[in-house]
């Protein structure tokens, strides 16, 4: 089923009709943590920070894709993704360490860690980036625990879905 959401954002990356990013959150067991790699297009996250942080005070241009000041940028993108990617395990809210970002051509990958998880039997996982910018927008995730793989389509009407281990 991976190969299916990897198949069809990578088709999404030539034509960019569509508004998608996906989210993988594998569970490394010896670390105890949950490793977030998230996928989206640079392009619509920029047009949405911008959007978003646009007042009359700050009339600051941020440009994601062609960044002068990379340090400024990554903190941009990770109060933002913070912001809009809440994870609870177990019943509990955990925090999500951003730990940077690269591009490949137009589209973003974020990277993020999730540390101290012993367990799960239950996680939940909102995930409201780049929707209140793009009606259409689908945010797949999917979660690889000890090997259960499990997956879930978020959008604006149902931005968040619980799985069970």
């Amino acid at each position: 089923m991976m190969l299916l959401y990897n198949l069809l954002l990578n088709v999404t990356l030539l034509f960019h009709p569509f508004h998608v990013s996906v989210c993988t959150m594998h569970y490394a067991e010896q670390d105890q943590s949950i490793q977030i790699t998230l996928k989206l297009f640079a392009d619509d996250l920029e047009e949405t920070l911008n959007n978003k942080t646009t007042t009359q005070s700050q009339q600051t241009y941020i440009d994601v894709l062609n960044p002068k000041d990379k340090a400024a940028i990554t903190a941009i993108i990770s109060t933002y993704i913070g912001q809009h990617l809440r994870v609870s395990v177990n019943g509990k809210p955990v925090e999500t360490a951003f730990l940077g970002y690269e591009m490949e051509d137009f589209a973003m990958w974020c990277y993020l860690e999730i540390t101290g998880i012993a367990q799960i039997d239950q996680m939940e996982v909102e995930n409201t980036i780049l929707t209140e910018s793009f009606d259409d927008q689908t945010n797949i995730v999917q979660v690889d625990y000890k090997g259960d793989e499990k997956s879930m389509k978020l959008a604006i009407d149902n931005p968040s879905d619980v799985l069970t281990f």
